[in-house]
């Protein structure tokens, strides 16, 4: 073999080489290709199963739900008795309020909208010692929430005055109640004015703040007025409807401890002084 065969021999060796390389790469590029393709089927399969098993069980959990739906929600009674308490009238009324917690208990499958609620408070409550329970005929279902509904009703309480609920939805994931507060009519208070010489009249201060000023502004004169310790501030302090609306002079302190729970207190005016800011005079009878 002379040098020319010699070279065309090494050149035919080399592409015949590469031709065998070209032909492994494009099998091989084929064989993924394939199986990614294959892998792509595969999955859509699955998400297509996926999706058709999605489906199925939400049309049973639409029928459970609508099942569920009419066998507890009710619409409000277009007639209900409203209850009618002697020498009071109603003060404040709140609609929408969540039962807070009723996932934890077990709701009675008779509650029905209308129902009438028991508010009893849980001393003894680890987690918020004001706590207030939701019963319904005897049946705890949840909670009051810690809010200023919350604070209402305890100042309510502390007031002798009256609250009243009755459950105004029922959801799958909630339960809504209405809550009234009844405040005594002005007759009590007007009593107490004009007895000069029971009563005790105090100006409240520390008041000048835009929360408080709010609070002065939605009450009104003759309502009632319930004092609380201040051990912060080593007063005390007055509240209307669960509201703060002012301090009571240090002086007062030795008075105001003497009577302790026995008093009657009210507001007895209130207006704006020459910087525009709310004052609130406030009237106590020994009982």
């Amino acid at each position: 073999m002379n040098a020319g065969e010699a070279v065309i021999f090494i050149f035919v060796i080399i592409c015949i080489s590469i031709f065998v390389l070209c032909l492994n790469h494009a099998i091989n590029n084929y064989d993924k290709k394939k199986t990614k393709k294959e892998t792509i089927d595969d999955y859509k399969k699955k998400v297509e199963q996926f999706q058709k098993q999605l489906d199925e069980e939400r049309t049973q959990n639409g029928k459970e739900k609508f099942e569920l739906e009419n066998k507890y929600s009710h619409p409000l009674p277009k007639l209900r008795v409203v209850p009618v308490y002697e020498g009071y009238e109603k003060k404040y009324s709140y609609d929408d309020i969540y039962v807070a917690g009723t996932q934890y208990y077990e709701i009675p499958n008779d509650l029905k909208v209308g129902d009438e609620i028991k508010f009893i408070e849980e001393l003894d409550n680890e987690f918020d010692p004001k706590a207030i329970a939701v019963y319904v005929k005897d049946i705890k279902i949840g909670h009051v929430h810690k809010n200023l509904i919350q604070d209402m009703i305890h100042d309510f309480w502390a007031r002798r005055e009256i609250v009243n609920a009755y459950i105004s939805e029922i959801r799958l994931d909630a339960i809504k109640m209405v809550i009234d507060f009844y405040v005594e009519t002005k007759s009590k208070y007007e009593a107490l004015k004009n007895d000069n010489e029971q009563i005790k009249s105090f100006k409240l201060t520390g008041n000048t703040n835009e929360e408080m000023q709010a609070n002065i502004y939605i009450s009104h004169e003759g309502e009632s007025v319930t004092i609380t310790y201040d051990y912060d501030k080593e007063k005390y302090l007055a509240k209307c409807s669960g509201l703060d609306i002012g301090y009571f002079l240090k002086s007062a302190n030795d008075y105001l401890e003497s009577i302790e729970t026995s008093y009657e207190a009210y507001i007895e005016e209130i207006y704006e002084n020459e910087n525009d800011k709310y004052c609130v005079r406030v009237i106590i009878g020994e009982e």
